[in-house]
Order: structure tokens, then C-alpha cells, then sequence
């Protein structure tokens, strides 16, 4: 797809940069065989940059135009790109003998190509292993990603508790000195209060309906509960964020999902709540053997995405319960739906549908893998305009022989 033309692109071809950016040559027709424009974009990823490339355009007033391409790639905001410049050749090559030059360059052009990807085919097993390796790199550098994405919920919703807390504080602080006041007129009066003494128990009684005692009595109770329950809110967020990590454990437990589906919701709340109500409609289901860390990582993902899908304000249901020997987790938005096309690709590793730079396109790719990793498996459900709904099927008891034999750590 063009991303920008210039002027001398608008001149060879006839069509105008707003006719062109966000259309593909294909789609245009300007280079009408699909297979030659295919081995270019081959060449052009495998090698990183090309040098006069022949090819056939075909331009707006639909006359060919032979032409030699340029082109390097690069990475623009995360993206790769292509940067091609396009030379007309047609002039120089409508004479017999420079056109069965360009048809010999063609040829071996072929062959040269041909046997880069003879050698490519010998590199394969190479490959594999430093691909294996590279799937591991993305999988840490996803996981810092949902860190720093954690790290920012859970300080926003620390700081709502803390601010009344403080200003809860502040006031108390104030009234326990009208208190004070109060009682030292008291007790500097203490032996006046007679019945001789009519002026001084008025004063003190000034005194009281200036503190406004009994309002301070009843007014400090309320206050000291509020503060309460903004620690305890601060706490339930902190075990919210030690549940969610399961930090230090990294083997296989027995764990509840309904505990990690509730932490995880507590520590997205912040991406969630200003765009969706959650309905959550648990089954009884049992405690199943997995790695909790990840799978939370993976309730993460799809929540997060089922509030982005969704423009306004919606709903997003959280669904369990027991199929057999699995337990399947339904969680579903009425957002904008995922179109036909692009739902074949959704667990493709990079592909995503959000802007550039609002997604690295590898939470569903990475969730797609541990479920696997589980022994399990995701579908989705989408309509466009409807919504989607992402089904994970995991099995309770974890089959360690179909898995390398891994070792079971302590259950929970």
C-alpha cells in the first residue's frame, strides 16, 4: 500500500498522490502482472535493498511503460516500509538490440533469484533454531510490555484511595484540634462550673457550639471508616497485583481460575471501566492444573482488547464453565466485530488492526501459544458491528508425558 508519492511518480503514472496513498499497485493497476510484482517484494525483503529492477507499469491512460526500480526497506514507526524509486526506461529501451539486453538481464535475473532460493532452502534448518530463539525474545519482550502496561493501571488506581485517605487525614487533624480546644476550656474551668457561675458555663458552651462537638464525634467515626476502607482498598489492589504475577512461582499448580479471572479484572480495571460493564457469569467449575502467571497474561490480552474493540460504552462478558474434562473461559464484547478477512490472521504474529504504534500485533499471537503450551485451544466468534467472543478450552489435569515430561510444582 503507498504510504506518500511525489510528484515525478504523479507524472509517470498520471494518477494523483490522494488517487494513490492507501491504494496498492495492484489495486491501481499500475503493475498489472501480480507474479513479477510478487518476486519483487521477495527479493526486495530477502536482499534489504534492489537496483534497477525491470518491470511493466501500466499508467492511468493504460499505455505500458517499461521501467527500472530501486528500493530499499526500512522501519518507520515500528513498520516495515518500502522505499522504491521508479525510472522510466521505455525510451531507452524501444530499440531491438537494447530490448533482448533487457530480456537477457530478465533471464538471469531468474536464474540469480533461482539460486538464492536454492541456497535459502539449505539455510532453513538454521533458521528454524534462531526463529525458535527469536519467538522466545518476543515472548520476554511482550511480557515487559504487560508490565509497564500493569504498572501504569495499578498506580492510577492506587492513587484514587490514597488522595481521600490524605485529605480524610487533613480534616481529622483539624478536628482533633477543635477537640483539644474544647477540652482545655473544660478543664481550665473545671471548678467554676456552680451554680454561682452562670457566665463561665455559658463560655464553655460557646466554645462547644464553635467546635461543633457532636458533630466532630459522629464526623470523625464516618472519617476514620473512610480511611479504613481506602487501606483496605490499596491492600486488595496490592494482593490483586501479587495475584495476577504469581511472583516467584513458574511451575504448574492448581489453581482456581474464577481467583485469576477477578485479579486480573481488578488490575485492567483502569483500561476497562470507562468503556465497558463487566458481567461476569462464573460456572462451577474446578481448580485446574496450569501456569497462572501466563494465563493471566492471557485473560489480560483478551480483555484489553475487548475494551479497545469497543468505541463508546459497552459490555464484556466473562463467561465459565465445565465441558467434560475442560473448563472453557468465554470472554465476549459487543464492540466493532472483526471482519472476515482479517480473522484469519488475528494469532499471525504482527498482525494487528489497531494504528501504528497503539499495538506490537503479538498478545493474541503469544495467548495463542500458551493455550497450546496448556494443551488447549482458542476459537473466535466475530461479527462486524456485533462484536466477538474469544472461547479457551483448557484442560484440568495437565498431561505431562504429551508435553515432555515436564515436572508438576506444588499445588496452591
Amino acid at each position: 500500500m503507498y504510504i506518500d508519492v511525489n510528484p515525478g511518480f504523479e507524472r509517470l503514472t498520471g494518477y494523483k498522490r490522494a488517487d494513490a496513498v492507501g491504494h496498492t499497485s495492484l489495486e491501481l493497476g499500475i503493475w498489472p502482472d501480480k507474479e513479477s510484482r510478487a518476486r519483487f517484494v521477495e527479493a526486495l525483503h530477502k536482499t534489504g535493498s534492489l537496483h534497477d529492477y525491470p518491470a511493466l507499469f501500466r499508467i492511468r491512460s493504460g499505455e505500458l511503460r517499461h521501467v527500472e526500480i530501486s528500493g530499499n526497506t526500512m522501519r518507520l514507526k515500528g513498520d516495515e516500509v518500502m522505499v522504491t524509486v521508479i525510472r522510466d526506461v521505455t525510451e531507452r529501451i524501444s530499440n531491438e538490440e537494447e530490448l533482448n539486453q533487457y530480456r537477457k538481464r530478465l533471464l538471469h535475473l531468474v536464474e540469480q533469484r533461482t539460486n538464492e532460493l536454492q541456497d535459502a532452502n539449505e539455510e532453513l534448518r538454521d533458521t528454524n533454531r534462531k526463529l525458535e530463539e527469536a519467538h522466545n525474545q518476543l515472548l520476554q519482550s511482550e511480557k515487559m510490555a504487560s508490565i509497564g502496561q500493569l504498572a501504569a493501571g495499578v498506580a492510577h488506581e492506587i492513587n484514587n484511595p490514597i488522595s481521600f485517605v490524605n485529605s480524610n487525614l487533613s480534616s481529622l487533624e483539624g478536628y482533633l484540634q477543635g477537640i483539644l480546644e474544647m477540652l482545655a476550656a473544660y478543664e481550665a474551668n473545671e471548678h467554676l462550673l456552680a451554680e454561682n457561675h452562670p457566665a463561665q458555663l455559658k463560655t464553655l458552651q460557646a466554645v462547644k457550639e464553635k467546635v461543633e462537638l457532636d458533630y466532630l464525634k459522629e464526623d470523625i467515626v464516618s472519617l476514620l471508616n473512610e480511611s479504613k476502607d481506602g487501606l483496605l482498598r490499596v491492600k486488595k489492589i496490592v494482593q490483586d497485583l501479587k495475584d495476577f504475577s504469581h511472583v516467584g512461582t513458574a511451575e504448574w499448580q492448581t489453581v482456581d481460575l474464577h481467583a485469576g479471572l477477578d485479579s486480573t479484572l481488578n488490575i485492567v480495571n483502569n483500561e476497562i471501566k470507562y468503556k465497558a460493564k463487566v458481567i461476569k457469569q462464573y460456572g462451577q467449575i474446578p481448580p485446574i492444573e496450569c501456569l497462572p502467571l501466563e494465563l493471566n497474561q492471557v485473560f489480560m490480552n483478551m480483555l484489553v482488547n475487548a475494551a479497545h474493540a469497543i468505541a463508546d460504552h459497552g459490555e464484556i462478558t466473562v463467561r465459565t464453565s465445565i465441558q467434560g474434562d475442560q473448563v472453557l473461559v468465554e470472554i465476549a464484547d459487543n464492540g466493532d466485530g472483526i471482519s472476515p478477512e482479517n480473522l484469519k490472521r488475528i494469532f499471525d504474529p504482527f498482525f494487528t488492526t489497531k494504528p501504528v504504534g497503539k499495538g506490537t500485533g503479538l498478545g493474541l499471537s503469544l495467548s495463542y501459544s500458551i493455550v497450546q503450551k496448556h494443551q488447549g485451544k482458542i476459537e473466535v466468534e466475530s461479527a462486524v458491528g456485533k462484536g466477538t467472543c474469544f472461547k479457551i478450552w483448557l484442560p484440568v489435569q495437565h498431561d505431562y508425558a504429551a508435553s515432555g515430561g515436564e515436572s508438576a510444582g506444588s499445588g496452591i
